[in-house]
């Protein structure tokens, strides 16, 4: 599917990886507002999505407790310009009775080293690795994010809830 999606799209593309439920998808934008981007998978035609914000997991819909919504701005700021830091994000998801449920993150960020991350098209590009370590109530998160030199997030790992997982 992937060598398929690389010959036959014109546009941006991405890998999709649910760890949790050993699902991997290839994914296409399908809407753009503003900063944030709705991707689905490619060939397929099914209700099934996730939104980014500059390369940050936003909103899942049709995966089951679904994540709705996050607050990522202030994670952004940090990550995008490669800065440690301290940042609050927000996310509300479905739990199993399908009510919204809201967990608040206080997360450190560190800033990693510098390596090479090579594309799907072959291009390797030389990016930092940012850390946010991400503590809840019950819970610590780590997230973790790819940047270039320019600040655009080329991968992330990035927690979706406590259902879902990263």
């Amino acid at each position: 599917v992937a060598q398929h999606a690389l010959q036959n799209s014109d546009g941006p593309l991405g890998i999709y990886r649910l760890e949790k439920r050993n699902a991997v998808a290839v994914i296409r934008p399908i809407a753009k507002n503003g900063a944030y981007r709705t991707w689905a998978s490619y060939g397929s035609s099914d209700r099934r999505s996730v939104s980014s914000r500059n390369g940050v997991l936003t909103a899942t819909r049709g995966l089951g407790n679904d994540l709705m919504s996050s607050e990522v701005g202030d994670l952004l700021r940090h990550v995008g310009q490669r800065r440690e830091g301290v940042a609050a994000i927000e996310q509300r998801y479905l739990d199993g009775e399908n009510q919204t449920v809201s967990i608040r993150s206080r997360c450190t960020i560190s800033r990693g080293g510098e390596e090479r991350f090579t594309a799907g098209t072959g291009q390797t590009l030389r990016v930092t690795r940012m850390t946010a370590r991400c503590q809840q109530d019950e819970r610590t998160v780590m997230n973790n994010y790819l940047v270039t030199d320019n600040g655009t997030i080329v991968q992330s790992r990035h927690w979706a809830g406590p259902t879902m997982g990263y």
